[in-house]
């Protein structure tokens, strides 16, 4: 009963942060690019156009790779393993009943096994491993572009709903839920000083996630090899970039639909002065 509990509880933070995602993407493109900027420019200014062609490249870089993290499985589910492919570096999972190969592990939330597996992302409500690590990155790091420059955009707009700074509206954007419960501030007020302190505080820390995960890109680690000091896999940044990207990794920075195929298929990983991985160490 214990563990079904906890299932269950991990079920319901994972969907509740899963629909928080999907919901505030299109929440936020809408308040900017149909509230806020109509209300300082017109359609006739260039500055209008210039915010809604950045609105909308944030909002396409997001939303499609936020989908391609969610869909793309990174697992063992499928994949043939052949007894020559199987070395010393491999060891046998139990729950899944297979060989697996370096740097995969099993994910106790999926109940499968991860090719070169990070971590278990709660707002995709999947795992982060090879074949979707590249789109994980990118939606961490657009999503806190987006946020910041929300934020920033929207600073005005939110201090003019507020009356302008004062004693007031300071009280009302750092306790925003005090306020109304005081009837200081109206919902209005209240959704905007909401949407003002997710932006600033969501958008620095998703720059100290992306801070964290690029680090860990460029001398090619995951978070748990992070954890157990493993630093065999170190091939100099731009193959570490190429790993995760592939050879087209400018390009796919930039635009989630770029095709760049990786060169690893997860079985195999090649590591600093040549040899065989290390034995696998849990």
């Amino acid at each position: 009963e214990p563990t079904r509990m906890k299932i269950s509880l991990r079920q319901c933070i994972e969907l509740a942060s899963c629909v928080f995602a999907i919901f505030s993407i299109p929440y936020m493109c809408l308040l900017q690019l149909l509230h806020i900027l109509p209300h300082y420019h017109n359609t006739s200014e260039p500055v209008y156009w210039l915010h809604v062609i950045a609105g909308v490249f944030l909002l396409i870089n997001v939303c499609a790779n936020f989908y391609k993290l969610y869909s793309i499985d990174a697992s063992m589910r499928g994949r043939l393993v052949e007894s020559s492919e199987i070395g010393p570096a491999w060891r046998f999972c139990h729950a899944c009943e297979c060989h697996c190969p370096p740097r995969s592990y099993h994910c106790d939330v999926c109940n499968i096994c991860v090719l070169k597996r990070d971590h278990h992302c709660l707002f995709a409500v999947n795992c982060v491993g090879l074949a979707n690590q590249r789109y994980y990155l990118l939606t961490v790091v657009y999503f806190a572009i987006a946020a910041i420059y929300a934020a920033v955009f929207n600073w005005r707009f939110v201090l003019d709903a507020h009356e302008g700074l004062s004693l007031k509206s300071a009280f009302q954007l750092t306790v925003p839920f005090m306020s109304m419960m005081f009837g200081v501030s109206s919902l209005y007020q209240f959704c905007l000083a909401i949407t003002q302190i997710i932006c600033i505080f969501g958008g620095g820390l998703l720059w100290l996630l992306f801070g964290l995960h690029l680090r860990l890109l460029l001398v090619n680690q995951t978070v748990h090899e992070r954890a157990k000091m493993i630093c065999d896999y170190n091939m100099g940044w731009r193959q570490n970039v190429m790993q995760v990207f592939g050879p087209r990794y400018l390009l796919a920075f930039v635009w989630p639909f770029t095709v760049s195929r990786l060169p690893l298929d997860g079985f195999k990983f090649p590591i600093a002065g040549g040899g065989e991985a290390p034995r696998k160490t849990l």
